[in-house]
């Protein structure tokens, strides 16, 4: 006598795959798009606050970061601020090249920043101290041929 296979609500034939498929993405797509509906987006219209992605003009100062870059390959440059990684840009070797960056400032007139220099095509990678730097300054970094001996100094122009 041949044991009969115990029905189940999903079919496992072939035939059923591309249907139960469907199915399954019709009920996420239904699902997400209620979710969207349900989301608020911003502050209420009642009140006066501006959306939290936007921050005062006054809050934010320009600095200038020099990078001197002595080593062999090309470096790219983050900064961290307030736990926040941006990407400054790219320094080839043994080149210079200065940004211009947009900085918040902290609660006491000064910004806390880190500054990482990563090595292309390398595990080589430096990563400074916290940098105070106050309105005006300017923060030159030097990158030698191995990464470790570098230096990152904050200065009056």
């Amino acid at each position: 006598m041949r044991s009969r296979r115990a029905r189940t609500p999903f079919s496992t034939t072939p035939e059923a795959a591309p249907r139960a498929a469907a199915a399954c993405l019709r009920a996420t797509l239904a699902a997400g798009l209620a979710l969207a509906a349900c989301a608020g987006g911003g502050p209420p219209a009642d009140t006066d606050e501006p959306p939290l992605d936007r921050v005062e003009a006054e809050e934010l100062i320009e600095t200038s970061i020099r990078v001197e870059n002595r080593h062999w390959s090309d470096v790219t440059i983050y900064m961290f601020q307030r736990s926040a990684r941006a990407r400054i840009g790219t320094v080839t070797s043994n080149s210079a090249q200065t940004f211009h960056v947009p900085v918040g400032m902290g609660a006491d007139g000064a910004l806390d920043v880190v500054l990482v220099a990563d090595a292309i095509g390398s595990d080589e990678a430096f990563r400074t101290e916290r940098l105070s730097v106050l309105p005006g300054q300017e923060v030159l970094l030097r990158l030698e041929v191995r990464l470790p001996h570098s230096s990152a100094s904050v200065f009056w122009p």
